[in-house]
């Protein structure tokens, strides 16, 4: 591509330019190979294994100045699982592979384990094996193996024009709390009193401890449909609107009055002079789930358990963003990329 470093290109960029590298697989068993939240392998008789990994790096993706290590354990094992709830699977099984230094004490070790247990044993997952190798920085790479039947999979490609943009859930929450204690890390001023301790503890547990979706695939099957598309929130809503749009060859009209805002959001975001709907658009981290399905489905949901927030189209260029006084605007994907220069 002619980019000399990855940051040149981004992650999606070098994704992309890594597919072209492994080219093409002869292997009929692979239904899904790179390009959605994960894998999908069959197995035989109408099965499938879901296969995902994330890695989870210190100073990039957790601080240790306001993550437990109990904490990095959790929420290491919560965005791989999340990746599984994203194709409409069961997690079932799980690796880590622990990277250390040499003076880290076995303590905490002990603490980033009893982190991915909880969260593993809350959602029905059993870490079966990995690796421990030396380190610079502690870094946990995790692989989440989940089952299905192969017609239950949900990709980001099923979308169609008419459908209904829906999220569960509610949004911001992550990059709040993550805001908020990083701004107590480093010592500047908060307004405790605007926040209010309630807020505080909302918006940091969302943050440190996500719940990944994987009740809405009972939700589904015992409402008898399967979305169209459907993707998980970790790089920010408006990010995840253009994923599914892209592979679904669709455009959408997001409605900005319509995004359901969480608890205690607005009271950060008020403190620090920011805009509560930007973090529901671009700030991640939520782990909630964006789908797309027809109105008929939405209505034999319970509505409840899902918030419209607008509607796919047909033209994939038109990806918009309508204001409350009716004018729309381009919604930019924003949200998280691992090799942004910023």
């Amino acid at each position: 591509m002619g980019s000399k470093y990855v940051d040149e290109l981004g992650e999606f960029n070098l994704i992309r330019l890594l597919d072209g590298v492994l080219g093409e697989s002869n292997s009929s068993a692979i239904a899904c190979g790179i390009g959605d939240d994960a894998a999908v392998l069959r197995t035989g008789q109408g099965q499938v294994h879901v296969v995902s990994t994330d890695a989870f790096v210190e100073h990039y993706h957790f601080d240790r100045r306001f993550y437990s290590w109990t904490d990095v354990g959790y929420k290491a094992m919560a965005v791989n699982i999340s990746d599984i709830a994203a194709m409409n699977a069961k997690p079932r099984f799980a690796t880590v592979a622990l990277g250390l230094p040499d003076e880290f004490l076995v303590r905490d070790v002990e603490s980033i384990y009893a982190g991915l247990r909880l969260c593993a044993s809350q959602h029905g997952v059993n870490v079966v094996g990995g690796d421990t190798t030396r380190s610079r920085e502690v870094m946990l790479s995790v692989t989440i193996i989940g089952v299905a039947d192969e017609n239950n999979i949900v990709y980001r490609t099923g979308g169609q024009p008419g459908d209904l943009l829906c999220v569960t859930g509610t949004l911001g929450a992550a990059v709040a709390g993550l805001y908020l204690l990083q701004h107590r890390a480093n010592s500047d001023h908060i307004d405790a009193s605007a926040i209010g301790s309630t807020a505080a503890r909302t918006v940091i547990k969302r943050h440190l401890r996500p719940i990944p979706r994987t009740d809405m695939m009972h939700v589904w099957q015992d409402a008898g449909i399967r979305p169209g598309a459907l993707i998980d929130i970790s790089d920010g809503l408006a990010a995840e609107v253009h994923h599914i749009c892209k592979a679904s060859g669709c455009g959408a009209i997001v409605e900005h009055s319509a995004l359901p805002i969480a608890e205690g959001v607005h009271d950060v975001a008020n403190n620090f002079g920011a805009d509560p709907f930007a973090y529901a658009l671009s700030g991640g981290d939520d782990y909630e789930l964006l789908f797309a399905a027809s109105k008929e489905d939405c209505r034999r949901m319970d509505s409840s358990l899902y918030t419209v927030i607008g509607h796919l189209t047909a033209d994939p260029d038109a990806i918009l963003l309508q204001n409350a006084d009716g004018t729309s605007t381009h919604l930019t994907p924003g949200g998280h990329d691992h090799f942004s220069p910023g």
